[in-house]
């Protein structure tokens, strides 16, 4: 596992680390855990899904390593690692396949297809997710047994199991993987006594078990919906399809996984997104074969449970992601982390019982062949490099997204993406001619419209910028941050009440941004409404601590309300963190000379505001 991911710890913060690690205020003061569960997370941690767990991971990696990429990446690897144990654990323990286990636990350290998952630090959901399910599975058996240890071993599988659904909303499968993780257990070992004994104390030993872990799930999902869904939740606008569409889509995209587990070599960042259509005759070819898969696997457990699980856990943990309920995505490869499990599964189990002598005479089971551990340890030596290759691909913003550039039909926000890291290196040519293309490629993607508007108004072309911010608009009118991008057009050109209402919307639709509040209180010192451009300084603070120019605008709002010292800590302050800021330096000095001289009646020079 480490040859095959262990150059993640090089990389940097990628994808979305940005919003949810770097600028996310939530992570770096302990004394800011209650707000994991309050309204506020969503404001404060720019979450759109309900997911404490992760967050709270954030706050250890941050008061372990700061804002070190490595020490995020070092947790991933070893939150994989824990799954790849705890994969052992259960497939010898709970399935009874010692055999089974090793091959398995390294066939899924290793695949590629994981990469996603475990190189971008923001996609750690799927790996806590996994984690806490095969906790839970774990601890169900003592559960079931029945003795002293049977409630400890109902609560701990319960606690396992909400801190699960906390991390992603995948494990909801859980129930149904436990009825099925039980079953194959039974096959495989069962107890003495007649048939119809066993299964009726089977059943009557585990029924509490499964109907508290389904009670849990049902619970989460009313609260998940109602009290637990963020407003860019439902703000999301999801194409209106057809039920056939989505059954259509959900087939194609399952059987796309299915091959990619099998030949993970055309990974991609972003995959195309199009519903299929009742015309397009390979829709139905999919649907065709994986119904076909799905029966296999139905006529498979019935006389080998053991082989068959695997197959069973890949379906039930796609199920969710495989567009049969709208998503925002309709594939990705983090999407394959906890449905990896049920591939490895089945391929060192079908390795096994290829290799068993006998088989398939029920019965008997031998050693697995030379052939088939020299089959698993080829299929390894080639997942090795492809996954190291892959690891080198995330290592900055500028690699991944130059990596997508390179595939089969790059997608927009590949494009858009991409055209972000050259804007902040000043290159906004470059950047102007991606977002163009991005457009070209999706002319309904109100971010690239937004950010061709700024990479016009870098250029001067101003006009042309505000055309380009109220086409985003027309688009998604609760785009917060074209709303910025319009209010800054406003600004310059004068119109301040009009730039100030344009600001007030964007901090009203995402409150977590804390560029609009700045802008606002800009305004409000233009206008010399000192109080409220200092509150809207330090609102834009505290979602941001790291906003200096939010904290210079605050310093300078001080000394206009007749607060020097409070002005010259706060200019301190921001010296601290910007040593090389001369404008800040020269009104630390002046405001010294000013303290100093006071009582003289002389007064230096007044130090600027925004």
């Amino acid at each position: 596992m480490l040859l095959a991911y262990g150059l993640a710890l090089r990389n940097g913060f990628v994808f979305d680390d940005v919003a949810t690690i770097v600028a996310n205020s939530l992570i770096t003061d302990w004394r800011t855990w209650p707000d994991l569960f309050s309204r506020r997370y969503f404001l404060l941690a720019q979450e759109a899904s309900y997911r404490p767990v992760v967050t709270l991971t954030y706050y250890l990696d941050y008061a372990l390593w700061g804002r070190n990429p490595a020490g995020f990446h070092l947790t991933n690897l070893l939150l994989h690692l824990a799954a790849v144990l705890l994969l052992y654990r259960f497939a010898a323990g709970v399935l009874r396949a010692p055999r089974v286990a090793a091959w398995a636990a390294a066939l899924f350290a290793a695949h590629p297809m994981l990469s996603e998952a475990v190189n971008a630090i923001s996609f750690r959901e799927d790996l806590l997710a996994l984690d806490f399910m095969l906790l839970a599975l774990l601890c169900l058996p003592p559960a079931q047994r029945g003795g002293r240890g049977q409630a400890w071993g109902l609560a701990a599988a319960l606690v396992a199991t909400a801190l699960a659904l906390l991390s992603k909303e995948m494990a909801v499968t859980l129930p149904l993987l436990a009825i099925l993780a039980h079953r194959a257990a039974a096959r495989a070992a069962p107890p003495a006594g007649s048939a119809a004994a066993r299964r009726a104390s089977a059943r009557r030993r585990s029924w509490p078990a499964f109907s508290a872990l389904s009670l849990l799930t049902l619970l989460y999902l009313g609260l998940r919906f109602t009290l637990l869904q963020s407003q860019t939740e439902r703000r999301l606008h999801l194409p209106h399809v057809g039920a056939l569409a989505r059954l259509l889509t959900a087939a194609q995209v399952v059987l796309s996984d299915m091959l990619q587990m099998l030949w993970p070599a055309a990974a991609q960042v972003e995959y195309p997104a199009r519903y299929a259509t009742p015309d397009r005759m390979i829709a139905w070819a999919a649907l065709v074969l994986v119904g076909a898969a799905l029966l296999g696997t139905a006529r498979l457990w019935r006389r080998s449970p053991g082989l068959a699980f695997g197959p069973a856990w890949f379906f039930v943990t796609l199920a969710p992601v495989s567009n049969l309920v709208a998503i925002s995505h309709l594939k990705a490869d983090r999407y394959l982390y906890v449905p990896a499990l049920g591939y490895a599964l089945f391929a060192a189990s079908l390795a096994e019982k290829l290799g068993a002598r006998g088989w398939p005479r029920r019965g008997r089971s031998g050693k697995p062949s030379r052939l088939a551990a020299a089959v698993l340890t080829l299929t390894l030596m080639c997942y090795v490099p492809l996954s190291m290759a892959r690891a080198g691909r995330w290592r900055s913003d500028a690699h991944l997204w130059r990596g997508a550039l390179q595939e089969r039909a790059p997608g927009a926000r590949s494009l858009n993406n991409l055209g972000l890291t050259y804007a902040e290196r000043l290159a906004h040519d470059k950047a102007f001619y991606l977002y163009a293309r991005a457009l070209r490629v999706d002319p309904r993607y109100q971010v690239a419209w937004n950010n061709l508007g700024n990479a016009l108004l870098s250029r001067g072309r101003k006009d042309r910028a505000a055309l380009a911010s109220q086409r985003a608009l027309l688009l998604d009118p609760a785009y917060a941050h074209a709303h910025t991008t319009l209010g800054v057009l406003l600004e310059e050109r004068g119109r301040l009440e009009q730039a100030l209402r344009h600001y007030a919307q964007a901090a009203a639709l995402n409150p977590g941004l804390s560029s609009p509040l700045n802008n606002i209180g800009v305004i409000f010192f233009k206008t010399q409404r000192w109080r409220k451009a200092l509150a809207a300084f330090r609102q834009a603070q505290h979602l941001e601590p790291g906003n200096l120019q939010a904290a210079e605008n605050a310093a300078g709002t001080l000394y206009r309300l007749g607060l020097p010292e409070r002005a010259l800590a706060a200019y301190r302050f921001v010296l601290s963190r910007q040593s090389g800021n001369a404008a800040v330096r020269a009104n630390v000095r002046a405001l010294e000379r000013l303290l100093r001289t006071r009582r003289r009646g002389t007064v230096p020079p007044d130090p600027h505001g925004p």
